[in-house]
């Protein structure tokens, strides 16, 4: 079974992060952990996300992701808070009757300087070849969510139909004393044999897009 399909009967968390990171590494967890009164015992939380896929029309692929954080006491089992669920629908799959269906997903959290804000980055892929055809054939979406895990739990997520994740940072890209979001973002079937790659700067706060381009980073003229 693929890293993904069993998260789809419910509730899944570290074990799918884990599952999708290289052999020889783990999953990086440090935003997952807070301490919410600093120099004075008490206030420690312990972080777990929540995703939930969906299959609404009973095709036996998911059609909806519910993503959400659930935040505890830390080295208990006492839930603190639920952070506000957000919806966004996977990659669609790519074939009308699939033969069969590979997929993935990567995930990354971020967060672990700020003092009440926890973020998750999901890179969402499907492969699968159609019946009859042989054709093989992709389907990708980059995904964000971002929530309060101090006190009101809202959130927001975002979402990019057809990217994946090549890789995220936390910068100040233009010098205003704070840091953003560097999502990079990566198109490997682009028309004309071309590439791309999608630098995006956005508010870590609120989701706010402060600049967004796409830019040509392979040729195949073969």
């Amino acid at each position: 079974m693929d890293s993904k399909a069993w998260c789809w009967t419910g509730i899944a968390y570290l074990a799918c992060a884990s599952a999708v990171v290289s052999a020889d590494e783990f999953a990086y967890v440090e935003p997952l952990f807070k301490d919410l009164a600093p120099g004075a015992p008490g206030g420690e939380i312990t972080i777990t996300p929540l995703l939930n896929w969906v299959d609404t029309d009973a095709d036996g692929y998911p059609d909806k992701l519910k993503m959400a954080f659930n935040v505890w006491t830390a080295g208990t089992n006492t839930k603190l808070l639920q952070t506000v669920k957000q919806t966004v629908t996977p990659p669609p799959l790519p074939c009308t009757l699939p033969l069969w269906v590979d997929d993935d997903l990567g995930i990354k959290f971020m967060g672990a300087t700020s003092a009440s804000r926890v973020h998750m980055v999901l890179s969402a892929n499907v492969e699968c070849e159609e019946t009859g055809t042989g054709e093989i054939k992709f389907a990708d979406k980059a995904i964000w969510y971002s929530a309060d895990v101090a006190s009101t739990g809202a959130s927001y997520a975002m979402a990019w139909k057809d990217w994946e994740v090549l890789g995220t940072n936390g910068v100040d890209w233009d010098g205003d004393g704070t840091k953003e979001l560097q999502l990079i973002l990566d198109k490997e079937n682009a028309a004309g044999d071309t590439a791309k790659g999608r630098v995006i700067y956005m508010s870590f706060s609120d989701g706010t897009i402060e600049a967004d381009n796409i830019y040509d980073i392979e040729y195949r003229n073969f």
